[in-house]
């Protein structure tokens, strides 16, 4: 029992949260609530998640922070159910904060700490043991469940791809052999994914003026990982991006890994984050980024959206037809036949939803949930292989992608025009500018558990 106490004070002599904490009770308000209180609530949000760290891999995406903090975390070495205690202290020190002095901003970011630190309290549950049902874990973390659509709304789409994908043999082989036509050859990967960012970035810099000058970001090509492609911010506004060239690489991939995670995908998010909120408004639970949070979920919608917003439809077949299959040795006499198969075959990614949902809840097994997705997907082995990988390591994430990209697009047509560019541009910017939230973006009826049809 001492030495619980001993690693509880030390925490909060490190966090500088001790005065807060010896001076409100569980019902008290706490008093002259300000900045420096979110500061040092703030402060202790970043320790902790740095020092929950060293248990788990995955949980924190990058930090660009001080070096202080992160010392602090290291030098604690506190048990997981210690953090555990310390993060829920944090979390009722902040629902005690009375806010009625606070602005706009300072409200928001209120709000958003205490949303991060909940999923962080769920993380360490689950590291501590405790493991959730797919939508229970996806609504700790991300504050959003996944629509459920049946299978007959799928078998409908497959029904329609049945009709229009050339070949001989059944869907899956048909779809298979005609797409392996659209794959970059490796020693042009490079070259493709390259150009694609440089046209993603000019097309950014037309509406983004606020992106620092140092801006940069480096490429590398990996293997045995089970995702497509990855932003690994670094801070002061550089990124690695990492493809996977492990398994072939299809050409209507080559913008969509470009936006997804250059301009003004994860790239941009993470810089733009780090330059407003971080450094401009000085709020240092912006210099950390977890996975398994709500900040998740608009980073990967907005990401995911990036192709839509940077490229209406001529734009995009213009630059893909004249540019990049050529350099890519691709021959575009198929190209609207590709653009319209991938249309629907786009129309069937939720079922990867459905299949983590039901596998991570123990209604399929490994082999059955890879037969799932080789059925309802159309995937190959080896890439249905790879998402059963992703399942397990990420779990409910998977809702992220396509969730996140549903919430953004039905919250732009919802706001803006379609063919109002400039406003959308300013709306993408604010979402990602702003301590924003999936509930901010939300039409609450849209994401209840009924069935889709």
């Amino acid at each position: 029992m001492n030495s619980f106490f001993y690693h509880l004070s030390h925490l909060f002599v490190s966090c500088f949260l001790i005065l807060i904490v010896l001076s409100c009770s569980k019902e008290d308000k706490i008093p002259f609530a300000d900045a420096k209180n979110l500061n040092q609530i703030a402060e202790g949000f970043v320790i902790l998640s740095l020092a929950t760290a060293h248990f788990d891999n995955d949980l924190v995406d990058s930090y660009f922070g001080p070096d202080s903090l992160k010392k602090k975390a290291d030098n604690l070495n506190l048990p997981l159910d210690t953090i555990k205690l310390s993060c829920e202290i944090l979390i009722k020190n902040l629902d005690n904060i009375d806010s009625i002095v606070f602005n706009k901003n300072e409200k928001l970011r209120l709000r958003f700490l205490k949303r991060q630190l909940k999923a962080l309290d769920t993380r360490l549950d689950f590291l501590l043991g405790k493991k959730l049902d797919f939508d229970s874990e996806s609504f700790a973390y991300y504050d959003i469940t996944a629509p459920v659509y049946s299978l007959k709304y799928y078998e409908q789409i497959l029904d329609t791809l049945n009709k229009i994908v050339p070949g001989n043999g059944n869907l899956a082989q048909r779809y298979q052999s005609f797409r392996n036509k659209f794959i970059i050859p490796k020693d042009k990967i490079d070259t493709v994914f390259k150009s694609a960012l440089k046209k993603s970035k000019e097309k950014t810099y037309q509406y983004i003026k606020i992106l620092p000058e140092n801006e940069s970001f480096t490429i590398e090509y990996v293997t045995d990982k089970p995702w497509g492609g990855y932003n690994w911010f670094q801070g002061d506004g550089h990124s690695l991006i990492q493809v996977n060239i492990e398994l072939p690489v299809f050409i209507d991939r080559a913008l969509d890994l470009a936006c997804h995670e250059g301009y003004p995908g994860h790239h941009l998010f993470h810089t733009l984050s780090e330059t407003i909120l971080y450094k401009k408004n000085k709020w240092v639970e912006f210099s950390i980024y977890l996975l398994f949070s709500p900040q998740a979920i608009i980073s990967e919608g907005t990401a995911n959206y990036a192709v839509e917003l940077t490229f209406d439809s001529k734009e995009k077949t213009d630059f893909e037809k004249n540019i990049l299959f050529p350099l890519a040795g691709i021959n575009t006499y198929q190209y609207d036949l590709y653009q319209k198969i991938q249309y629907y075959i786009k129309k069937l990614s939720f079922i990867s939803v459905e299949t983590a949902r039901r596998y991570l809840n123990g209604n399929l097994t490994r082999d059955q949930a890879i037969e799932w997705l080789m059925k309802y997907q159309l995937q190959d082995r080896q890439r249905a292989e790879r998402s059963i990988k992703f399942f397990d390591k990420y779990r409910s994430y998977i809702i992220n992608y396509h969730v996140g990209q549903e919430l953004v697009e039905s919250y732009f047509n919802s706001k803006v025009s379609n063919k109002d560019t400039k406003s959308k541009w300013q709306l993408f910017t604010d979402i990602i500018t702003k301590p924003t939230l999936p509930g901010d973006l939300m039409d609450k009826g849209k994401y209840a558990k009924a069935e889709k049809k």
